[in-house]
């Protein structure tokens, strides 16, 4: 039976698991997956945000045939959108910091997209403010603004989340993942609550930009993650049980053990939810748990290393993934489980204010991390 697709955007989502285990042996007693999100065609988890995006704005008129699509990012969005416009026919143009990987803004162009650069210094804020400024000068620009489109987290409710419920069979208590928009984490997290309302979902940022937990935004390594000060629309703060700042220079460690170890490719946007800061309440107490984490993976074997850091000598462009990690379920006669608004906070975690009341049931137990963006 013939299976051939009518253009590559029907091979968005539906990306594999697959167990990887040295990676958190150390200090997770966990068996810890990897969702392949380098299988979607642009190498990363932003065609699933951007093709929902330009579908959402095909349907109400906003996106025109023929019409141009306008986004501020630092990589991983404006390539999807590169590749989407590419094949959909549309004008694309990316407007970026001037500090990202030159490879970034090579691909970009290579798909036939306009680059325009803005201060570095400036963040993602600058990038924003200039698209902004685009768009009062040319009404007829559609501007993306995946931050604050709710295509963005929707799309994540309806495929990834369902995905990491299907393909876990429903054995998924703990989602971690890096906050980029918050888009993948409020959306995949949301669904999973209606699935598993014991479901506990963490967000994690550089600790050199901990803006979610109140801090000034200072620039940092991590590209792909917190680009300013403020919270991203999207991004459902009320949903979460906390936020954890892992410092740039342990993510990047983790990404290159993540070479060495597993042979994933992953890109240091990935990394932070694999390293060992990431542990929820109740991960390291019982060997032997279950764990699943969907962490960076490989992009493509065709570009130049883009990273002094992790890349170096690869020969390979960083990829996108996302990932998950399970504790077991404790034994009987543990202490009774507490509500989030209850739990010890640390200093590196901001836990909101939630509206259930503390329970009685049993530590929760399988987890899952998931890596929002990847940098290239």
């Amino acid at each position: 039976m013939a299976r051939i697709y009518a253009d590559l955007t029907e091979l968005v989502g539906h990306t594999p698991l697959v167990r990887v285990g040295a990676l958190s042996a150390e200090h997770l007693h966990a068996r810890v997956l990897v969702k392949l999100e380098s299988q979607n065609p642009g190498f990363s988890v932003k065609d699933r945000t951007a093709l929902a995006i330009v579908r959402a704005a095909e349907a109400d008129g906003r996106l025109r045939p023929g019409g141009t699509i306008l986004e501020a990012t630092s990589g991983n969005t404006g390539i999807a959108f590169a590749w989407i416009g590419a094949v959909l026919g549309y004008r694309v143009v990316i407007v970026m910091p001037d500090d990202v990987s030159s490879e970034r803004a090579a691909v970009l162009r290579a798909l036939g997209a306009e680059v325009i650069f803005t201060p570095g210094t400036e963040g993602m804020a600058g990038a924003n403010q200039h698209a902004n400024a685009m768009v009062e000068a040319d009404p007829d620009l559609f501007l993306s603004g995946q931050g604050g489109n709710p295509a963005n987290p929707h799309v994540h409710e309806t495929t990834t989340g369902p995905e990491i419920w299907a393909d876990t069979d429903g054995q998924v208590d703990v989602l971690v993942a890096t906050t980029g928009t918050g888009g993948t984490i409020s959306g995949a997290g949301r669904y999973l609550r209606t699935k598993n309302p014991r479901v506990q979902l963490f967000g994690v940022e550089p600790a050199e930009a901990a803006v979610l937990n109140g801090q000034e935004w200072h620039p940092h390594k991590i590209q792909g993650i917190t680009g300013g000060n403020g919270v991203p629309p999207v991004t459902d703060l009320d949903l979460l049980d906390g936020v954890l700042q892992v410092p740039q220079d342990e993510a990047i460690e983790v990404a290159r053990t993540a070479f060495r170890t597993e042979g994933l490719i992953v890109g240091v946007s990935s990394a932070p939810p694999c390293t060992p800061r990431c542990n929820w309440p109740g991960a390291r107490s019982t060997p032997g748990a279950r764990s699943w984490r969907f962490c960076p993976t490989p992009a493509s074997a065709t570009s130049p290393p883009n990273c002094s850091t992790t890349c170096a000598g690869s020969g390979l462009r960083r990829g996108c993934a996302t990932a998950s990690a399970t504790a077991a379920r404790p034994t009987p006669g543990s202490p009774p489980r507490r509500c989030r608004a209850h739990r010890p906070a640390g200093p590196t975690t901001y836990r909101p204010e939630h509206r259930r009341r503390c329970g009685s049931g049993p530590e929760f137990g399988h987890g899952v991390a998931i890596c929002d963006g990847v940098t290239r």
